[in-house]
C-alpha cells in the first residue's frame, strides 16, 4: 500500500439555487494518508463560505448530510446525493 493512496468520489460543481455563484465539491476517500490516516475529505467551497472536514469511513456519508442540514445547505445536500 502506498503511503499516500487516495480515490477521488466525487469531484463536481453546480450553481447555487439562486443562480448567482457556484459549489465547487471535492471528496476523496483517503486510503491511506501519512497525516489525515483513512479517512473521507470533503471540500465544500462557496464564496465567502467555505466547507472543509474528515469522517471516518464507517460514518460518511451520513454524517457529512447531517452537518450539511446543520449548516441549512438542504439545497447542497440534494444536489451532492444526486450525483454520489
Amino acid at each position: 500500500m502506498a503511503i499516500n493512496e487516495s480515490k477521488i468520489l466525487l469531484e463536481t460543481r453546480f450553481q447555487d439555487s439562486l443562480g448567482k455563484d457556484v459549489f465547487d465539491v471535492k471528496i476523496i476517500d483517503h486510503i491511506s494518508n501519512i497525516v489525515l490516516g483513512e479517512c473521507v475529505e470533503v471540500d465544500v467551497r462557496y464564496p465567502g463560505e467555505n466547507f472543509r472536514e474528515t469522517y471516518e469511513r464507517e460514518n460518511f456519508p451520513e454524517e457529512f448530510y447531517a452537518d450539511l442540514g446543520f449548516r441549512g445547505w438542504d439545497f447542497v445536500k440534494k444536489k451532492i446525493k444526486e450525483r454520489l
